[in-house]
């Protein structure tokens, strides 16, 4: 694979020794490289980078293979720059042209895509996450909307519309990000 995708997976390691407050070391990087969230994430990234070489057929292998293991429905077209922890890689499914752009923490359960028949007027159809966000279990993020971080997703939730630097709960409600949120974004 590329050098992009050694540092993205670098990336991603470091980034789970970080959620699970490892100290940095070359064992706990090969604890969090053995972790299923890792293993998820990878398998996602191949598939990722097979796709964009326009290889056939494997992308979808990789795509069955993750989907089998962890039923994890992660499509190979959808954009993931920046780290990615699934603490518990179990349900969750991510659209093809969902895009997320920096750290981000998806418990299970989690749904971003999905439109609601809706479409910007620059075309976007599904969610486009900006910065550090932690989406919690079972919340569902749906239609052509920004989310702009940090972002704390509460379980349970509902997002169809745009929001910055906020805690979202229930549907659509919004709230300031208080020091408890930003511990878990890992971003103080």
């Amino acid at each position: 694979m590329h050098k992009e995708n050694h540092q993205e997976s670098l990336t991603d390691i470091q980034f789970i020794c970080k959620q699970k407050g490892y100290k940095r070391s070359k064992k706990n990087s090969i604890k969090s490289a053995l972790s299923p969230s890792f293993i998820c994430t990878s398998i996602f990234r191949l598939s990722s980078f097979l796709h964009k070489k326009n290889t056939p057929i494997l992308p979808r292998l990789f795509w069955w293979i993750n989907f089998i293991i962890f039923k994890v429905d992660i499509d190979q077209r959808a954009t993931i720059s920046g780290a990615i922890y699934l603490p518990h890689p179990m349900m969750i499914t991510i659209g093809s042209e969902v895009r997320i752009h920096g750290n981000c923490k998806i418990m299970q359960g989690v749904t971003i895509g999905g439109n609601l028949g809706r479409e910007s007027s620059d075309g976007q159809r599904q969610p486009i996450l900006h910065g550090n966000c932690f989406l919690g279990i079972n919340s569902l993020l749906t239609g052509p909307i920004t989310l702009q971080g940090p972002i704390f997703v509460a379980a349970l939730t509902v997002v169809s519309d745009d929001a910055k630097n906020c805690v979202i709960y229930e549907t659509n409600k919004t709230t300031q990000l208080r020091e408890h949120h930003l511990e878990e974004l890992k971003t103080k």
